[in-house]
């Protein structure tokens, strides 16, 4: 039995940045979530790209990948700013996205609208720290692993040759794939897809 089952959550700004990553993660363990956002049309794209839409047993369900990464910030601080926005592809100052930022930078070998079709998902990172090492916490929902999949490979550089330039300083520890199955309409987990 899910923590959230049979309990109701109004998420404000659910259909963007933080806000759109908690109506995902409340939904996946099992909360009923309504997101008010000024987009209506915002508000839908974040339920389509982080629930299955259909399906016995699967419509409003989550796929869910989970990683930690590893920095070492010696070695990203060891290059110039200059390099150092390149490598990300935001101005560090601004925090803008580069426009004629290099191919290898991480934001445009994992922006979600350039995939065909785009790889759209429910992703946030959180920061981690501990005496022995630092990196981040990479979360992604979605209505199937595919698009987390595909940008996956194209950051290691299988579609095309170029590598994404976090690996310069970054790498992944650990990871897993979950499913946060749906709900039924009397709050319970729906686990038929799984013959229970």
């Amino acid at each position: 039995m899910s923590e959230l089952e049979g309990r109701t959550f109004l998420v404000t700004g659910g259909n963007t940045g933080i806000g759109r990553a908690t109506a995902a993660g409340l939904a996946g363990r099992g909360g009923r979530v309504w997101i008010a956002a000024r987009s209506r049309a915002k508000g839908e794209a974040a339920v389509a790209a982080g629930l299955v839409a259909s399906g016995d047993g699967l419509a409003g369900s989550s796929f869910v990948a989970v990683q930690r990464w590893a920095h070492d910030l010696r070695v990203f601080h060891g290059h110039t700013p200059p390099q150092c926005d390149d490598m990300i592809g935001r101005r560090r100052d601004t925090n803008e996205e580069m426009p004629d930022a290099p191919a290898t930078s991480h934001v445009k070998r994992s922006t979600q609208e350039s995939y065909d079709p785009p790889a759209f998902m429910v992703r946030r990172s959180m920061p981690w720290a501990t005496t022995a090492g630092q990196g981040l916490e990479f979360i992604a929902y979605g209505h199937s692993l595919d698009a987390f999949e595909r940008m996956l490979r194209r950051m290691c550089g299988l579609e095309d040759g170029i590598v994404d330039a976090l690996f310069v300083f970054s790498r992944p520890t650990t990871g897993g794939y979950y499913w946060c199955p749906p709900l039924k309409n009397d709050g319970r987990l729906d686990l038929r897809i799984l013959g229970l």
